[in-house]
């Protein structure tokens, strides 16, 4: 697709796709798109008004959006007399597929009609007072997280907000962590028969452990089910510290020895280098303790973050020293996203999204993700969920949390406008690609923490505004294509520790940068094609990243 700020080709052979406001043409009468040429006319009549925001597709590429029927919006399609598929879809409808064929002085006209889908357009938003958390069977019900490493050396802090129900396990585990490289295992554990709480931190085959037990303490207690506490495990590299709703308890620097039940010594290599699940315990073959109950929020910290009594909470934050955070927001798919911007995104093993009270800070994000919501679709963007698409204002719903902005071609979006995006905790994905958005837009880009993928080809970024990206731990795809990008600027780009998937095209790439490129270690397809990278420096690339594919 051609920027909405260039003109239309002129060259012979091609057809140009104006939307056209024509005299007497008006939303009653639906949308005429026609495609003419020397050779040939394809005119589109879509009398369907409510499908304003539609995208319109040839040969499965998008030439596109319909948007208000005024204005022209250019397009290119080679004009070779051969048949070509066009397709048009939009949420909450059946895609029209069709073909045609331009031919010499002809003109064809095609009907559009979009049948209303019977699909839902997404999931049932919870009330506005309530949010989400997990809820786990104490059957088979976990969450795995890889990659989340601990190191006993250092200090740590494993803290959650969970709701317990009475179960047949007699011993069930919150989170359990484990480390090869480092030979550590973390454990939030509930005792039944005891009516108690057992964190532990080990090294090899010993751990330091801490217990509190409900109705033996000094005042003792009865709300060990169904009520929503919030446990701490602080590691200060010597003791185990363990806070129940933010009083400190006990500590433990008693070294025990586990025995063969969690994981025998010939087993070990069988675990995840570095894994952690929640709401089960690891072990081989398979996770067992299954925790019956509710979880709602998990920080994952490498620093002892209370040493005295301390008020909960109730919405954790990310700051230098989180290594994972999971809120819980997300209300529906298959996984949880960490918002620390560490990327550590979970997967559920068959734990179930329920509605779950809101705190006033749960109710905030709400309020910041339904203003951005409505924003973008007022300005003819879409939005997305975990698990539904919505491109209309109607069909949103209050409490819902966005993984992705979609403002692809938009010609209303500003560099300002990025602003809001900042402090939206689990958004993920963001397309600016065919925009006016700048190197000014990208300092505003550079701290949504969470980003996984970025968008932004032939818009007016420049290597200097990808440069930004440098501080973005999560960023994992960066589509770059047509941006006026340096060798120098590169270097920048292989700060990003996770980056997977790179799509660059400036000529003024070249061997030269080769030696960035190859810091990368994380990449799985590099796409350098239109740049200057010849195909020895291709080929050093491949060779010094294991797996990854160079185009």
């Amino acid at each position: 697709a051609e920027s909405q700020a260039r003109p239309p080709s002129r060259r012979t052979g091609m057809l140009v796709a104006c939307l056209l406001a024509a005299a007497g043409l008006t939303w009653a009468a639906g949308i005429l798109l026609k495609v003419e040429t020397k050779v040939g006319t394809i005119v589109l009549e879509i009398n369907q008004p409510e499908l304003a925001g539609a995208e319109v597709s040839v040969d499965d590429r998008k030439v596109i959006t319909i948007r208000s029927g005024q204005g022209n919006e250019p397009i290119e399609v080679k004009a070779d007399e051969v048949t070509h598929k066009l397709k048009v879809t939009k949420g909450g409808f059946e895609a029209f597929v069709t073909e045609f064929v331009v031919r010499a002085g002809k003109q064809q006209t095609i009907e559009v009609h979009l049948e209303p889908s019977e699909t839902p357009s997404g999931p049932a938003a919870v009330e506005s007072s309530q949010t989400w958390a997990l809820e786990f069977d104490g059957v088979d019900d976990y969450v795995e997280v890889p990659g989340v490493a601990c190191v006993p050396a250092r200090p740590l802090t494993y803290e959650v907000w969970f709701t317990a129900d009475p179960g047949e396990q007699k011993v069930e585990s919150l989170i359990s962590a484990f480390d090869m490289d480092q030979k550590c295992h973390v454990g939030l554990q509930l005792d039944r028969p005891k009516e108690a709480w057992y964190f532990s931190v080990g090294s090899d085959r010993l751990h330091t452990a801490s217990h509190y037990w409900f109705t033996r303490s000094e005042t003792p207690r009865t709300d060990l089910y169904r009520t929503r506490h919030h446990g701490a495990l602080v590691w200060d590299g010597a003791e185990v510290h363990i806070y129940v709703d933010g009083k400190r308890q006990h500590s433990g620097a008693t070294r025990l020895e586990i025995g063969d039940d969690f994981v025998p010594e010939q087993d070990l290599s069988k675990l995840l280098a570095s894994a952690m699940l929640i709401g089960a315990r690891l072990n081989v073959p398979a996770p067992d303790q299954f925790f019956k109950g509710r979880i709602d929020e998990v920080r994952i910290s490498n620093v002892s973050r209370y040493s005295a009594d301390f008020d909960p909470a109730t919405r954790f934050v990310a700051d230098e020293h989180t290594t994972a955070l999971y809120h819980f927001d997300d209300g529906g798919g298959e996984g949880i996203f960490d918002s620390s911007g560490n990327g550590h995104h979970g997967e559920i093993h068959g734990a179930k999204w329920v509605s779950h009270p809101a705190s006033p800070e749960d109710l905030e994000q709400q309020r910041k993700n339904d203003a951005v919501a409505q924003w973008v679709l007022s300005i003819g963007g879409w939005v997305a969920t975990p698990d539904a698409k919505f491109e209309e204002t109607q069909a949103l719903k209050p409490g819902l949390t966005l993984v992705s902005v979609m403002l692809y071609a938009n010609a209303r979006v500003s560099n300002e406008d990025l602003g809001r995006l900042v402090e939206l905790e689990n958004l993920g994905v963001v397309a600016l690609a065919n925009t006016n958005i700048s190197d000014a837009g990208m300092t505003h880009v550079a701290k949504i923490k969470t980003l996984v993928r970025l968008d932004v080809q032939s818009s007016g970024v420049t290597g200097k505004g990808l440069r930004e990206l440098a501080s973005l731990r999560s960023l994992k795809t960066l589509w770059a294509n047509g941006l006026a990008v340096s060798n120098a600027d590169i270097e920048y780009l292989s700060r990003c520790p996770q980056l997977e998937q790179l799509s660059l095209s400036d000529p003024a790439i070249t061997d030269a940068a080769v030696e960035h490129f190859s810091k990368m270690k994380s990449l799985q397809t590099l796409t350098l094609s239109g740049t200057s990278v010849s195909a020895e420096g291709r080929a050093n690339i491949q060779a010094a990243i294991q797996g990854c594919r160079v185009n």
